[in-house]
């Protein structure tokens, strides 16, 4: 079943419904996803380290590797897909690992991608909207996320919605956006 949110701009006090909504992806989907994520992973590595690309590709599928060790069904893995509603076209997708540490609850972009074609037309900032809405519903307490410094459009749209850089290192920047306060026992 799609995750779909009406939208309430607070201001105008105005309802829309998105133009997209987030699906569990597929298993079909997943392994479709992975090598090419597993490459463009390693590209973004190369370019920001200045590392050869066989370097980069070796670190990036040991990253993933670590962090999938049994692909789409690892613990505490989520992976949707990016649908179009008009059409059901899925034009990129979104995934988070759910780190829960002493009652703090972080859902983190482990990556994001809206599809080339669909680029610059406002799905990428829905697609962070979504992600927003459906995480705080699950009391998660921030959304998190590394960025390199390099994707300048990134960054842009990740301080759009209030994320805050915490930390800074030679390739990026990691970012935090708090949405539920955790409560310290």
């Amino acid at each position: 079943m799609p995750v779909t949110f009406v939208l309430v701009n607070q201001n105008t006090r105005k309802y829309y419904f998105p133009m997209i909504h987030l699906t569990k992806m597929t298993a079909i989907h997943f392994d479709a996803y992975l090598g090419k994520a597993i490459e463009r992973y390693a590209n973004e590595i190369a370019q920001s380290n200045n590392e050869d690309l066989h370097t980069a590709k070796v670190k990036a599928h040991e990253q993933f590797q670590d962090v999938l060790p049994i692909g789409l069904t690892s613990p505490n893995q989520y992976f949707f897909d990016v649908v179009l509603t008009a059409s059901d076209t899925t034009i990129g997708m979104i995934w988070y690992m759910l780190k829960d540490k002493n009652n703090f609850k972080e859902a983190f972009i482990c990556d994001f991608m809206i599809n080339e074609d669909y680029q610059n037309q406002g799905f990428g900032s829905q697609t962070i909207e979504q992600l927003l809405l459906l995480v705080k519903e699950n009391q998660i307490n921030a959304v998190g996320l590394f960025v390199f410094k390099h994707n300048q459009t990134a960054l842009a749209l990740y301080e759009k919605f209030n994320f805050q850089i915490y930390r800074s290192t030679p390739s990026g920047f990691n970012m935090r956006r708090w949405l539920n306060t955790p409560s310290w026992e």
